[in-house]
């Protein structure tokens, strides 16, 4: 299970994690729905907290439990479907 976020435009997008218990792997895509970047985002309990930005411009995001894009194998293709 996870969590799409989708943005009326492309733009450098930046999550946090103040308050949230687990580690979460962030995706981001562009407008043709490819893979910008990934990261693993860790859990922050007081300010300031780090910043995960996108590192290029992207209009969707998606998280997942921590550690789970880890496991793809590393040919594996990443895309979003509308």
């Amino acid at each position: 299970d996870g969590m799409l976020f989708e943005f009326s435009e492309e733009s450098e997008l930046s999550f946090w994690m103040k308050d949230t218990l687990i580690d979460l792997d962030i995706a981001f895509f562009d407008e043709e729905a490819s893979l910008v970047s990934v990261q693993t985002m860790t859990p922050c309990r007081s300010d300031p907290c780090p910043i995960y930005r996108s590192g290029g411009p992207a209009r969707y995001a998606v998280e997942v439990p921590g550690g789970l894009f880890g496991t793809l194998p590393s040919d594996a293709s990443l895309t979003v479907e509308r």
